[in-house]
């Protein structure tokens, strides 16, 4: 035995050992690594203590030798049993998973694209196609289409649409007999589609933003736009608030239309919107739950359209209005329309 524990062949079965230990911690087989990693350190004591009993020292100095070289060991042996111990805790550990990035990953995602549908020296057509990320269902869909010859009478569908994962739809836009989207060397169109998640015990609202960006040489019959830019993010409150200056100043011209969202209840009170010129006026009354459009005709003839409030799960509606002077006028609330001459 005085042989096996000699440093010349010792040193050879702790250099074996030690790498037997890192090879199952590559493996992850933990519990081997500390056994092989004991086994070194034992191996290396009984060569520590064979190496006393023969070292040409006084007797304490050897003890001392014996016990300052053993303490050593073990020490050396306690940090590699730590180490082993650090690396069994990172494995078992739970690896971040797709739940984690739940609320991101909740967020439908909504992608849109412009179609140029004909070109004339004046005006042109178009209509915007949507469509659904392939994870989860939308609906309660409304989308608002400006334009720099519609910035204050952005076009509104009155009624709400449901989208399938993965699935597509056409936002139709006024013709292009409205003047809606004129020719030019540059043009903007600004699209904002409100919609939400289809998870019913967490149903919350979204908004998709597109910019898109196009010169003269695009505007062609059958081109398609993509976005220059998108934003999206869940809607607020601020989302749909009309710029009431901007429909007061649309009202005072001869012909226009206007579309936008109002809610019954803004602040926890009633929201009572009153828009009236000398030739018009517009009233939303969440509480008589009226909705009145009146028109003076050329005639000087007053038109008076009128639309109940209906109930609606949050209590918002879709208004659409539309007047020429010389043609008729329109009140649409929520999709139900009313017409005048």
């Amino acid at each position: 035995m005085e042989w096996l524990f000699s440093w010349e062949v010792a040193s050879w079965f702790i250099a074996g050992l030690i790498g037997a230990a890192l090879a199952f911690l590559a493996l992850d087989d933990f519990r081997l690594a500390k056994l092989f990693f004991l086994l070194a350190a034992a191996n290396a004591v009984g060569g520590v203590a064979m190496w006393g009993s023969r070292a040409d020292l006084s007797v304490w100095q050897r003890y001392l030798s014996v016990f300052l070289l053993t303490g050593g060991i073990g020490i050396l042996c306690l940090c590699a049993f730590r180490y082993v111990e650090t690396k069994r805790k990172a494995k078992d550990k739970p690896q971040p998973t797709e739940e984690v990035n739940a609320p991101i990953n909740d967020q439908p995602s909504i992608q849109a694209s412009l179609v140029i549908d004909s070109v004339t020296v004046e005006n042109i057509g178009f209509h915007v196609e949507i469509q659904n990320g392939p994870l989860f269902p939308v609906k309660n869909i409304r989308y608002t289409v400006g334009t720099p010859d519609a910035s204050d009478n952005e076009f509104q569908s009155p009624l709400p649409r449901m989208l399938a994962p993965s699935g597509k739809l056409t936002l139709p836009t006024p013709p292009a007999a409205t003047g809606f989207l004129k020719f030019r060397q540059f043009n903007t169109v600004i699209v904002t589609v409100f919609y939400t998640n289809g998870d019913k015990q967490r149903e919350k609202e979204f908004i998709c933003k597109c910019r898109f960006l196009f010169d003269s040489d695009q505007t062609k019959a059958g081109a398609i736009i993509s976005p220059e830019a998108v934003e999206q993010r869940p809607s607020q409150i601020s989302d749909h608030e009309a710029n009431f200056d901007s429909l007061f100043l649309q009202l005072a011209k001869n012909r226009g239309s206007l579309a936008f969202p109002a809610f019954e209840v803004v602040n926890q009170k009633p929201n009572i919107i009153r828009i009236e010129n000398d030739k018009r006026t517009f009233l939303f009354d969440p509480i008589a739950r009226v909705v009145s459009f009146k028109t003076k005709t050329q005639s000087g003839k007053w038109v008076v359209l009128e639309q109940p409030l209906r109930q609606t799960e949050r209590g918002g509606h879709i208004i659409f209005i539309s007047w020429d002077e010389s043609k008729g006028r329109t009140l649409s609330v929520d999709g139900v329309a009313s017409n005048g001459n």
